[in-house]
């Protein structure tokens, strides 16, 4: 397998798709801490100097790693179909197993870099404009940090399905990003869901006390019972609710988050490999 994988880091490094996403990173990590040290120094210039990187800069990638493995993904595999790559790797006497896992793992390496790409800008750009983050938080921003890692590793799991049972490369595209948008509609809908109030509070005028008196009436809207527990199940569960939780700083268990993330990269690998060892490549 190891040759596979070379061979596909070496397609990568080639690719304009993989290169034009690297600047992205870039420029999104640049203007993230560029953003954050401009509204210190506009409104805030007093407490410039107690200013440290936070969890929002450093997990600033967490809101387009997603977008960015589904088009990559798409667009990177869609061409060893059409060029006709794919089937040499089979007649050369490379297993299935061998071709995905292979491509499973380049594209998490590619997730990965882009990732440490933006980390890195943040750190090289935050640390002397903002100061280093405080040294408490370092151990929460860590486990944040492999969590995050995770969701990448989930997000490329599930786009290597589509990308491996696809052939065409537009169709591809069109499938991971319709997946995409309707698992952030999803996740929006959990949120909402989530953060319903149990109870309603109103204030009404009471002319005989010449004061307002606030009464509260349950919430029709709220979520209880088992319903919520499988709502936040799905909203920790899901890749696109992890990086809503990340970039949002709305993460309060990130362990678990890693936990289901591999398993989910588990899962999605294993039916992705069912559906591809039946397809016919012909």
């Amino acid at each position: 397998m190891g040759k596979l994988l070379s061979a596909n880091y070496a397609r990568l490094r080639r690719d304009r798709l993989f290169w034009g996403l690297v600047a992205v990173m870039i420029l999104l990590g640049t203007y993230t801490v560029l953003h954050r040290w401009w509204i210190y120094w506009d409104l805030q210039p007093d407490r410039l100097p107690q200013a440290r990187l936070s969890w929002f800069e450093l997990f600033a990638f967490m809101q387009y790693i997603g977008p960015a493995m589904a088009v990559l993904t798409a667009f990177f595999q869609g061409t060893e179909y059409s060029d006709g790559t794919l089937r040499t790797k089979l007649v050369v006497g490379c297993t299935r197993w061998e071709v995905y896992l292979a491509f499973f793992v380049s594209v998490a390496g590619t997730a990965l870099v882009l990732a440490f790409v933006c980390i890195a800008v943040v750190l090289f750009l935050g640390i002397p404009l903002l100061g280093p983050p405080r040294l408490e938080n370092i151990p929460y921003l860590l486990e944040g940090l492999i969590g995050s890692l995770a969701t990448c590793l989930a997000f490329s799991a599930v786009f290597t399905v589509v990308g491996m049972n696809c052939s065409g490369s537009a169709q591809a595209a069109v499938i991971c990003l319709v997946s995409l948008i309707a698992a952030e509609w999803l996740v929006n809908y959990l949120v909402s869901a989530l953060h319903a109030p149990a109870f309603n509070a109103f204030r009404n005028w009471d002319p005989a006390l010449g004061i307002y008196t606030e009464t509260t009436v349950p919430n029709p809207g709220y979520v209880g019972g088992l319903r919520r527990t499988l709502y936040q199940f799905l909203y920790e569960f899901l890749p696109s609710g992890q990086a809503s939780q990340y970039a949002a700083m709305d993460s309060m268990h990130p362990s678990r988050m890693a936990v289901y993330a591999v398993l989910f990269s588990g899962l999605s690998t294993m039916a992705g490999f069912s559906l591809f060892r039946r397809k016919d490549l012909k």
